[in-house]
């Protein structure tokens, strides 16, 4: 195998290493995780949750990476989220969703770290 080849391999290799990382702490929500949500959101379910996820996912890492739970304040979240999601072109519905994944989510590995 050539140089150029292994160097193209590696680099290839460490950056799904770099990518797998990123979303390390982002999940595929569970039905565990709806009681979490339904702490703060009576209405929540699997499948909003999910669309959340789906949305956050698909809108958000077009323009930066995606940003981990815990990487900012429920408060910087809360922010954040009105303004990055009109320039994503999402209506108040999908914010809704986006912040519900986000804090479950933070929710989930706060009370985790707790233990």
């Amino acid at each position: 195998m050539s140089l150029v080849k292994k160097i193209s391999l590696a680099f290839c290799f460490i950056s799904l290493l770099c990518m797998a990382a990123c979303k390390a702490d982002l999940f595929t929500p569970v039905a565990g995780d709806v009681p979490i949500a339904q702490q703060r959101w009576k209405e929540s379910d699997l499948t909003s949750l999910k669309a959340g996820q789906t949305l956050f996912m698909s809108h958000c890492g077009k323009c930066h990476q995606l940003y981990k739970p815990l990487e900012y304040s429920e408060d910087s979240w809360l922010d954040c989220l009105p303004e990055m999601c009109h320039k994503a072109h999402l209506n108040k519905d999908d914010q809704l969703l986006i912040r519900k994944y986000i804090l479950t989510r933070r929710s989930f590995l706060e009370g985790k770290q707790k233990k």
